[in-house]
């Protein structure tokens, strides 16, 4: 996901990332550091909303449930907000091909580090909460 936002121009790379991608990918390390050793110019290549269907349909997780996740935030931990930077995603599928169901959804993790001074945390507070569009249901 790194090296796909970096390549998209919402990403920023050190010289150590870029000698390793110029190693892995055998591009010229100075064409890497042309391009890559900018500040990025983070969301400034969406138009708002988004058109491209999937883009979308993020963008609309969050003006749906945005507000949503922060009281839950703020309810199970206080005051703050997930960091962007201290951030980490991966994509998985649910559903294997060729099963007997019909059913194969996308299973997007975030985790974000949670940026509050009043942050509290224990092992009940550590839920976790899947949201289910296909089926019009929230899961707590």
């Amino acid at each position: 996901m790194a090296v796909a936002a970096l390549f998209y121009g919402q990403a920023a790379a050190t010289p150590a990332d870029l000698n390793t991608l110029a190693t892995t990918l055998s591009l010229p390390l100075e064409d890497l550091e042309r391009q890559f050793l900018d500040n990025p110019n983070r969301g400034g290549t969406v138009a708002m909303p988004p058109v491209e269907p999937l883009i979308y349909r993020l963008y609309e997780i969050v003006q749906v449930f945005g507000y949503a996740y922060k009281a839950v935030i703020n309810e199970k931990f206080g005051d703050g907000i997930m960091s962007a930077i201290s951030f980490s995603t991966k994509v998985e599928r649910e559903g294997e091909p060729g099963s007997t169901s019909e059913y194969v959804a996308t299973v997007l993790t975030i985790l974000g580090r949670l940026d509050a001074s009043d942050a509290v945390f224990d092992e009940h507070s550590l839920g976790t909460y899947i949201v289910d569009d296909h089926m019009g249901n929230v899961a707590f």
